[in-house]
C-alpha cells in the first residue's frame, strides 16, 4: 500500500490571513486589499499551478498593489511563515516511516511555501519517498492530472493507494479513481482509519510509544 498525505491542514496548519497581515506590515497596504489580489484575484493560484515563477509573481503583486517592487524585499518570508505543526502528525509519519511504509506528499502548494516548510520541517523531506506538488506538476487538486502524476510516482494500482486530504472534493476525486481516500478530521480519526486498514498497530500505535 502506498500512502499519500495532503500537506496543509493535515500535516501542518496554515493561515493565509496571517500572510496577508505580514505582507501588510511589510509594504503598508491593507491586508484586505492583499487578500483580494492574492486569493480573489487568482495570483496565489497561479503561483501554486506553476503558471508564474517567483519573480513574475512579485512583479505582478507589486503592480496590483501599486507599490515599488523594491518594497517587496522580504515578501517570501512574510508570505511563507504561516505554518504550524499539526499535533501528533510528525510522530505518526515517523512511525510509518520506521515501519518501512511507502509514503508520499500530494499537495497544492507553491515554490515559496515548499522551500520554507521543507527547510523548517526536515521530516517532510526525509520521511516521504515522493513529493507530488502542484507547482511542479502544473495542475492542482482536484484536477485529474495531479492524481495521474501521483499514480505514476507510486508505481502501483489505484486500489493500492491510500490518501488523506482535508478537502472533500479532493478526496472524492481520488475515490472516483479507485483510491482508498479519507477526509481528514483529526489526527486521532486518521490513526483509527489507518488501524482499521492494518497500517498501524491499534492501541499501540503512534502517540503512545
Amino acid at each position: 500500500m502506498f500512502l499519500y498525505f495532503d500537506l496543509g491542514n493535515v500535516l501542518l496548519r496554515f493561515d493565509h490571513r496571517r500572510a496577508c497581515r505580514q505582507l501588510a506590515q511589510l509594504i503598508g497596504v491593507p491586508s484586505d486589499r492583499i487578500w483580494e489580489v492574492l486569493f480573489e484575484g487568482g495570483l496565489e493560484g497561479a503561483l501554486e499551478r506553476g503558471a508564474l515563477n517567483r519573480e513574475e509573481f512579485a512583479r505582478l503583486l507589486a503592480e496590483e498593489l501599486d507599490c515599488p517592487l523594491g518594497d517587496l524585499t522580504g515578501w517570501e518570508r512574510a508570505a511563507a511563515d504561516i505554518f504550524e505543526p499539526m499535533e501528533g502528525m510528525a510522530d505518526l509519519v515517523a512511525y510509518l516511516h520506521r515501519a518501512d511504509q511507502r509514503l508520499g506528499l500530494l499537495s497544492n502548494t507553491n515554490i515559496v511555501h515548499w522551500e520554507f516548510v521543507s527547510q523548517s520541517y526536515p521530516w517532510l523531506v526525509e520521511c516521504f519517498e515522493h513529493h507530488v506538488l502542484s507547482y511542479q506538476i502544473g495542475a492542482m487538486k482536484p484536477h485529474s492530472a495531479i492524481y495521474e502524476a501521483a499514480e505514476r510516482r507510486a508505481g502501483c494500482r489505484p486500489e493500492e493507494i491510500f490518501f488523506v486530504d482535508d478537502r472533500l472534493e479532493n478526496a472524492a476525486v481520488a475515490r472516483g479513481r479507485g483510491w482508498d481516500a479519507v477526509l481528514f478530521e483529526s489526527p486521532e480519526q486518521l490513526r483509527r482509519a489507518l488501524a482499521v486498514r492494518g497500517l498501524i498497530a491499534g492501541q499501540g500505535g503512534p502517540g503512545r510509544i
